[in-house]
C-alpha cells in the first residue's frame, strides 16, 4: 500500500508537466464540463473507478465542485445554481449502497445537462467533438442521445434500404438451402432472439453460442459475442457464409433475389437492424417525466443496479451494454468466468475461450462483449452459452463473484445482496422491456 501511494505521489508531481504550453478555448472548456457531467451520470455514481472503495459519490461531489469553479469564471448564475443543487442533493446522503440515483438523474443531473447546454448556446460557445453524442439530444437518456453515424457503417440508414432490409430479413432465399431466414433465429415476437440455449446448426448439432438479441446491437463497435467483426454489414455476411448457420452461396442468393451485389443485401439488412432501438421501456418513460411508469421496487432495483450490485460498472447507462462513457467510442469486453452449466454449487469452468480465439492475448481468454441488459427479462436464456434460464440465476451468479479465474474482470468478492435487493434487481430489468413495435 505504501509503495502504491508513493507511485501515485510521484505521478502527481508530474502533472504540471502535462500543462506545459497547454491552451484551451472557452468553447473547449465548456465542452469538457458537459462531458464531465456525463461521466458523473454514468460512471461516478456507479462507482466505476473504484467499485470496492465505494467512493463514487464523493468523486461526483468533487467533480461538481470543480465544475462550479469553472462556471463561476463565466458568471453563469443559472448553471452555478444547477450545479449547487446537484451538490446539495449528493451531500444529503453519501451512503453509496443507499443513494437514490434515479431521483438524482431525473430531478438534478438531467436538468443540469439542459442548463449547461443552454448556457453554451447563449454564449455562442458550442463545441461538440465527442462525435458519438448527439448535441441536439435533450439529455443522455433521450432516444436520440447517440449519433448513429459515429458507429461502423452508421451512415447507412437510407429509408428505402431499411424497407428493403426488413423484407430481406424474413426471406429464406438468403440461405443455401432456401430454408432459413434471419428471423428463424432472431424472431421479432421473441424480441429478436430464439428462446434457446443454443440454436441448431445446419449439420444437426448445436451452434457454439447463444443467439443474442438484435435490439440495440447498432450501439456497439464490435459484433458477435467475441467482437470478431466491426460492423453490422460484416456480421450479416459472416452469418450468411457460415456453413453451420445459413451456408449461403452468393451467386445463388443474388439469382433468387434478382440483385447484382451482396453489398446491397448486407447494407439493406444492416440498415433495418439499425432501426431496432425503440427506447420505449418503462424506465425510459420514467426519465421522460412519468414518475408512475416504474414501481417502487423497480426504482429501488435501478439504484441497486447502479450501486451496490455494481452492474452499472460494465453495463453502462443509457444502453446498459459495453458502450463505454463518457465518449462512448469503444465497446468493452469482460471475463466473467462463468460456469459451464447453471449449477452454482458443483461448478465446472466454461471451455469457450471467447475473444482469445482470434485475438491471442492472454487477457482475452474467456472474454466476451458486454451485451445490453435492455429487454433481458424477455430474451433468456442468458450469457454467451445460454447456461442460465432465469434472471434470478444470473443475479445469483453475480452475487457469488464468478468462478474466481485468474484473469476474470468480474469482481470476485461476493456482493452480499439481500433477498429483497435481488428481487428489486430483477424488477428493474423488467422495467427495461420495450413495448413491442416491430
Amino acid at each position: 500500500m505504501v509503495e502504491e501511494a508513493q507511485v501515485i505521489a510521484s505521478s502527481a508531481r508530474d502533472i504540471p508537466g502535462l500543462f506545459y504550453h497547454f491552451t484551451a478555448t472557452d468553447a473547449q472548456i465548456l465542452e469538457s464540463t458537459r462531458l464531465e457531467l456525463v461521466r458523473i451520470m454514468s460512471l461516478y455514481i456507479s462507482g466505476y473507478d473504484a467499485p470496492m472503495a465505494k467512493s463514487g459519490l464523493r468523486e461526483a461531489i468533487a467533480a461538481l465542485q470543480a465544475l462550479d469553479s469553472v462556471y463561476t469564471m463565466f458568471d453563469a448564475d443559472s448553471a452555478e445554481a444547477g450545479i449547487t443543487r446537484n451538490i446539495h442533493y449528493l451531500q444529503q446522503d453519501t451512503s453509496f449502497d443507499h443513494f437514490n440515483r434515479l431521483t438524482f438523474l431525473a430531478d438534478y443531473a438531467i436538468p443540469l445537462q439542459r442548463q449547461l447546454r443552454t448556457f453554451a448556446a447563449t454564449q455562442q460557445l458550442e463545441l461538440n467533438t465527442a462525435v458519438t453524442l448527439n448535441p441536439a439530444a435533450d439529455n443522455l437518456f433521450s432516444a436520440d442521445a447517440f449519433s448513429m453515424k459515429a458507429f461502423p457503417g452508421g451512415s447507412n440508414t437510407d429509408t428505402m434500404l431499411v424497407k428493403q432490409g426488413r423484407s430481406l430479413f424474413f426471406n429464406k432465399a438468403l440461405s443455401g438451402h432456401n430454408d432459413r431466414s434471419c428471423a428463424t433465429c432472431h424472431q421479432p415476437d421473441r424480441y429478436f432472439t430464439d428462446g434457446l440455449e443454443r440454436n441448431t446448426a445446419l449439420n444437426g448439432g448445436k451452434l457454439p453460442r447463444n443467439t443474442p438479441t438484435l435490439l440495440y446491437s447498432c450501439f456497439q463497435y464490435s459484433q458477435f459475442w467475441d467482437g470478431r467483426v466491426k460492423s453490422l454489414e460484416e456480421q450479416v455476411l459472416a452469418v450468411m457464409h457460415n456453413p453451420d448457420e445459413m451456408n449461403a452461396c452468393d451467386d445463388s442468393v443474388l439469382h433468387r433475389l434478382r440483385l447484382d451485389s451482396m453489398g446491397t443485401v448486407t447494407r439493406a439488412l444492416a440498415a433495418y437492424i439499425r432501426t431496432l432501438r425503440p427506447f420505449s421501456a418503462a424506465f425510459d418513460t420514467y426519465l421522460q417525466g412519468d414518475k408512475k411508469a416504474m414501481t417502487p421496487l423497480q426504482q429501488h432495483g435501478f439504484n441497486i443496479f447502479m450501486g451496490k450490485a455494481q452492474c452499472g460498472t460494465c453495463h453502462f447507462a443509457p444502453v446498459f451494454n459495453g458502450l463505454t462513457p463518457p465518449l462512448y467510442n469503444r465497446t468493452e469486453f469482460e471475463v466473467l468466468a462463468a460456469p459451464l452449466t447453471e449449477n452454482l454449487v458443483k461448478r465446472s469452468a466454461d471451455t469457450d475461450l471467447g475473444r482469445y480465439d482470434f485475438f491471442r492475448i492472454d487477457f482475452y481468454k474467456g472474454a466476451f462483449k458486454t451485451p445490453t441488459v435492455r429487454n433481458a427479462a424477455v430474451t433468456g436464456p442468458y450469457l454467451h452459452h445460454g447456461a442460465f434460464h432465469s434472471l434470478e440465476q444470473v443475479v445469483e451468479f453475480y452475487d457469488r463473484g464468478g468462478m474466481h479465474a485468474s484473469n476474470q474482470t468480474l469482481a470476485a468478492t461476493p456482493l452480499q445482496l439481500s433477498a429483497n435487493e435481488k428481487k428489486a434487481l430483477v424488477a428493474f430489468m423488467q422495467a427495461l422491456t420495450d413495448k413491442p413495435s416491430y
